[in-house]
């Protein structure tokens, strides 16, 4: 093997395990800060809040591309027909 190439490859080596420890040194600072400020309990609660949002009857008319007009039984037509293109 090269002289040269062998030089490279643990200058690489060496570059990524510095950069390993220092990513794993700042995620565990993040994680004692989180913990000493709540920060957890506040990123839960923040999760929570956006996946318990619903959608609107307008918006979901938009998404199955139904009028207002449409009987329940057109929207269910139309959500197993969406269901199966995507198969």
């Amino acid at each position: 093997m090269n002289p040269l190439a062998r030089i490279l490859a643990r200058v690489i080596v060496s570059g990524v395990g510095i950069a390993a420890k220092a990513f794993m040194e700042a995620l565990q600072q993040a994680a004692r800060q989180s913990a000493q400020h709540g920060g957890a309990q506040k990123a839960a609660e923040t999760v929570a809040r956006r996946f318990d949002r619903r959608m609107a009857v307008t918006e979901a008319r938009q998404v199955l591309n139904v009028k207002e007009t449409a009987t329940p039984e057109d929207i269910e037509q139309v959500s197993v027909v969406l269901a199966f293109s995507e198969l």
